[in-house]
């Protein structure tokens, strides 16, 4: 992993740059949606100030991570560097249990 003084963290498994936005936030938890059946939830932290990610800030401070949490709250699979394959994967494994 390399950093630039000043400059991102950049590692080769990064597929894609941080959201800045809630917007970019919803765009990329949209992305999932089509994985998603049921009642399953994403869920999509705030930005707001002083809204320091709640549920970021509840499951994991991993700077990129993912959990699938089963409707019974239950933390089904965690990824510490969330990979969209991997994490389709697990929806899909979950699914057919």
């Amino acid at each position: 992993m390399a950093r630039s003084p000043g400059g991102p963290w950049e590692a080769q498994h990064s597929t894609k740059r941080q959201p800045r936005t809630y917007a970019e936030r919803a765009a990329a938890a949209a992305d999932m949606v089509p994985l998603v059946t049921g009642r399953q939830r994403i869920v999509i932290d705030d930005l707001a100030p002083g809204a320091a990610n709640p549920a970021w800030c509840t499951y994991g401070t991993c700077p990129n991570c993912a959990f699938l949490i089963r409707q019974d709250g239950t933390i089904d699979t965690v990824q510490t560097w969330f990979d969209k394959d991997a994490g389709e994967r697990a929806i899909r494994a979950l699914l057919t249990r």
